[in-house]
């Protein structure tokens, strides 16, 4: 029985909506799952304070919003750049990343492999230096209107790790973006009665050391006692990039590990095989990312369990360096008639350092 018919059935007569159609919601618990993934941080780093999502109708979702963050005045926030009734910049409407191989891709194992075993060293290979340093940035934090309109905050994130794992992050919120036009427009009218705190908004925390886990989890890879140093062991490093739970999993973690550490040669080699070795993964051939860089890609569809209630199917997106390996981005859509984008994460930059930024 379902959890909702349960509750009307202890409820009885009592139920104040017991004739009472309940619509179904704008959203499914999945998707919403979905769009906070890039909010999540790993479970080994200490967590920041982060909005939350919120499913919300008319005037208080923009009361939400204003006590948020802020739409920028003169801000472009990309590419598209209306402007509202108070000639207030709003932001671009977001499409998903466009790939060579639209239609019958092939397997991705042969191209992973091929691409392990070629190449050479990043630009922060050899360095050395007390902190880990990794730049990011991700679109997906959101708020969504009772009608279905959307809100996505671009946020940008630094971080230096030392090796006892204390160290500073500094998050940025850098402008308010969308998925379709309707949405661009709805928010264009909405936000203007209720004005506009700043954009950009910067929020920096110092991270004291992490204390050892008094047991090990099971379901966890064993971390090195250096906290900027991921595991080199191929089995561990498969534990970490939750290569058991199948291809969309490892996308994401492979997207945190990229956002955790400064990756040697040797693991960016061992992550592509990884990926290699997992079924689901299609070739993509030459993409680009947000930030205009060229790689290769991989994707790879997931689609929720029957008795979930959500009917959506879900793409996943990697992109990586052709020449180092690096990953430079990760995007999830929705594949309704058209790709809709869920999130996107671009690495921007990794090194090692022996000063706070």
């Amino acid at each position: 029985m379902k959890a909702e018919e349960q509750i009307r059935t202890a409820f009885g007569p009592a139920d104040p909506a017991r004739d009472t159609t309940i619509a179904p919601p704008p959203v499914t618990p999945a998707q919403l799952i979905a769009r906070a993934e890039t909010a999540v941080a790993g479970s080994s780093r200490p967590l920041l304070p982060r909005r939350r999502q919120i499913l919300l109708g008319g005037a208080a979702v923009a009361a939400a919003v204003v006590t948020a963050y802020a739409l920028p005045r003169g801000s472009t926030g990309g590419a598209h750049v209306p402007s509202g009734p108070d000639n207030t910049a709003i932001g671009q409407v977001l499409l998903p990343v466009a790939y060579q191989f639209d239609t019958n891709p092939q397997p991705a194992a042969a191209q992973l492999r091929a691409l392990a075993g070629r190449i050479t060293d990043a630009p922060y290979d050899g360095r050395s230096g007390r902190y880990a340093y990794c730049h990011d940035k991700s679109w997906g934090t959101s708020v969504l209107s009772n009608e279905g309109h959307e809100l996505r905050y671009v946020e940008e994130r630094r971080r230096w790790t030392a090796p006892d794992g204390s160290g500073r992050s500094r998050l940025t919120t850098l402008a308010a973006e969308f998925t379709s036009e309707e949405s661009r427009r709805y928010w264009e009218r909405e936000l203007p009665k209720f004005g506009h705190p700043p954009i950009p908004n910067e929020t920096t925390t110092d991270i004291p050391p992490v204390a050892p886990a008094p047991t090990a989890d099971p379901g966890e890879a064993a971390r090195p006692t250096d906290r900027t140093q991921p595991p080199t062991d191929p089995t561990a490093l498969a534990t970490l990039l939750r290569a058991k739970y199948g291809a969309s999993h490892a996308t994401k973690w492979t997207t945190e590990l990229y956002q955790r550490y400064v990756v040697p040669r040797q693991v960016r080699a061992q992550v592509l095989l990884t990926l290699a070795n997992l079924d689901g993964f299609l070739w993509r051939g030459v993409a680009t990312d947000r930030a205009g860089r060229k790689g290769v890609a991989i994707s790879t569809t997931m689609t929720p369990p029957a008795d979930s209630g959500d009917r959506n199917h879900y793409e996943y997106v990697l992109i990586f360096d052709e020449r180092t390996g690096g990953l430079l981005a990760r995007e999830a859509t929705i594949l309704t008639p058209r790709r809709e984008p869920l999130s996107y994460t671009l690495i921007l930059d990794s090194s090692r350092t022996d000063q706070f930024g």
